[in-house]
């Protein structure tokens, strides 16, 4: 008859479980096997039971920490106004902004954004609860409202990695608790800290990204995975690019629209970047929506506006007056974050192949690292977070069932706020709360 919700062949059946019979794993098994799970599939009422039975019938296990349970439901802390801000002076060309938030005697905490050339926002200190932590956000080169806007010189991985050191020295930090990366902010989070070590205590990453060959070729590639689930969109992609026809290899696309996007007509810039940015925007997100507009029509989606931080959802920004530097480059916060974009990944963020990889046993004993991914990332394959963490055991990794790549999917953004959390509980002693009320508060709660 009718299998019961929950049941082991209706859990089979929908793909929850493999081969094995559920009564026949023992419950270390199970754990394991229901954290990566949860959310695969659209059956509510199965999905609903298996959650509950995996939460209530097998205690956790102490000293395991690998894959966890996605918990649901925390949301962002309320909006702050920065105690502090400014731009300093990296070099000759670039000044680099950064704001600070939260508690001036917290644990300082860092905040690296996607794109590249996303930049940065208030929204993004709502991760953190204010009370415990010093949030410093930071424009990286080029974006934002840092300056020249737009500009490739001086811009590449090494640079933006020294100047995270020039902005933790000229706010007097001596080591980040915590550093949130995403996207992007990952790739950069890890080089910072397997140059830097001595100088972080966490990471906790959002959307592993490797810049590799093979994490290039899923978004940018013919034949990877992204244009094999947009087709449409990537032969729309494709034909912006000038290139006769399909592309050889992702070097071959992402060459042809970096010419483009350093044209010096602004027009071919900007038509470029509209491209190149449509091509992203839809695949950030799974919230229904988004994905019913995109399936239905499979058009190109166009920003909304070009003064609106792309790649992230956040709120829009108004282009700031531009100096003779910025308008030399002569582009908006939209098309800076192309033209970054394409710069960075033309020549592959100056990393060699799988450096980011290789490279882990420079931090994996002296640097804590929680690691959210959403299943269904379209942007940067759930493959990546998986290799990382096999390189990386002592990293805990948190796949969210039913999310994408963006940060404030309800998933992601629980895991997030829930990760910075458990770092405050452990290092609460960094932050000066003799005049605080600590009891009851989240940092106080249990996981």
């Amino acid at each position: 008859g009718r299998q019961q919700p929950g049941s082991a062949a209706m859990l089979r059946a929908t793909g929850a479980v493999g081969a094995p019979c559920l009564s026949h794993c023992r419950p270390a098994q199970l754990h394991s096997l229901c954290d990566v799970s949860v959310g695969l599939f659209p059956l509510s009422s199965a999905a609903r039971v298996f959650r509950y039975r995996a939460r209530t019938s097998f205690p956790r296990q102490t000293g395991r920490r690998s894959t966890v349970l996605t918990r649901a439901g925390r949301q962002l802390y309320p909006a702050s106004n920065p105690y502090s801000s400014g731009c300093i002076a990296v070099d000759e060309v670039h000044q680099v902004y950064y704001e600070v938030h939260g508690n001036d005697s917290g644990i300082p905490a860092l905040v690296l954004h996607g794109g590249p050339g996303a930049g940065c926002f208030k929204r993004h200190a709502q991760f953190f609860d204010g009370k415990f932590y010093k949030v410093v956000l930071m424009d990286q080169r080029g974006c934002g409202r840092s300056k020249p806007k737009g500009c490739l010189e001086n811009n590449t991985t090494h640079d933006l990695i020294d100047d995270i050191e020039t902005v933790r020295e000229h706010l007097g930090i001596q080591k980040w608790g915590v550093i949130l990366g995403g996207s992007w902010g990952t790739t950069l989070a890890l080089a910072y800290a397997q140059r830097h070590a001595d100088t972080v205590h966490a990471l906790i990453l959002r959307g592993i990204s490797l810049l590799d060959s093979k994490d290039l070729h899923w978004f940018y590639g013919p034949g990877g995975g992204a244009s094999m689930l947009f087709p449409a969109q990537w032969e729309l992609f494709v034909a912006g690019s000038g290139i006769d026809g399909m592309p050889d290899s992702s070097e071959q696309l992402i060459s042809a629209y970096y010419a483009k996007l350093t044209d010096p007509e602004p027009e071919v810039r900007a038509k470029a970047a509209s491209s190149w940015l449509g091509w992203e925007m839809g695949k950030l997100s799974l919230s229904q929506s988004s994905q019913v507009q995109v399936m239905k029509s499979e058009k190109l989606i166009e920003p909304r506006a070009q003064t609106e931080k792309v790649g992230e959802g956040g709120p829009s920004r108004a282009e700031s007056s531009l100096t003779p530097s910025d308008k030399a480059a002569s582009c908006s916060s939209f098309e800076a974050q192309a033209r970054l974009e394409a710069h960075y990944f033309h020549h592959k963020g100056w990393l060699h192949e799988k450096e980011l990889l290789d490279n882990v046993g420079k931090v994996a004993d002296s640097v804590k690292c929680i690691i959210v991914h959403g299943r269904y990332d379209f942007v940067c394959p759930v493959d990546n977070c998986w290799q990382l963490k096999k390189v990386w055991p002592q990293a805990e990794l948190r796949v969210v069932g039913m999310a994408g790549h963006s940060m404030y999917e309800s998933g992601i953004l629980s895991e997030l706020v829930d990760a910075t959390d458990r770092v405050c509980r452990e290092l609460k002693s960094w932050a000066n709360t003799d005049s605080l009320d600590v009891v009851g508060t989240t940092c106080d709660a249990q996981p």
